[in-house]
């Protein structure tokens, strides 16, 4: 009996490598030559914010909207697929 709890404890400790996954799965297909992309995106994030305890800061908040403006365009270089993206970021 003992040796089965020892099997399972060993067994549920195991450690297996975690493998990420990418954030933008067609970041890497490829596109067809001339394909023109225009992206804005806009986020609104807001909250407290925690500054140093011994600074004379209380009740700190940040409100931040940010807008991507994103052009990206696919062209062929030396026989292989290529893009070329230009990104502009305004926060407020």
């Amino acid at each position: 009996m003992r040796r089965i709890i020892i099997g399972f404890i060993s067994f549920s400790t195991w450690v297996v490598p975690a493998a990420g996954q990418e954030l933008e799965p067609g970041a890497y297909s490829i596109s067809r030559v001339g394909v023109n992309i225009v992206v804005v995106a806009n986020n609104f994030s807001g909250g407290d914010v925690s500054f140093d305890p011994t600074l004379p800061v209380e009740e700190a908040e940040a409100k931040l909207n940010t807008t991507v403006f994103d052009y990206v365009r696919t062209l062929d270089f030396l026989g292989r697929s290529a893009n070329v993206g230009v990104a502009l970021p305004y926060t407020r």
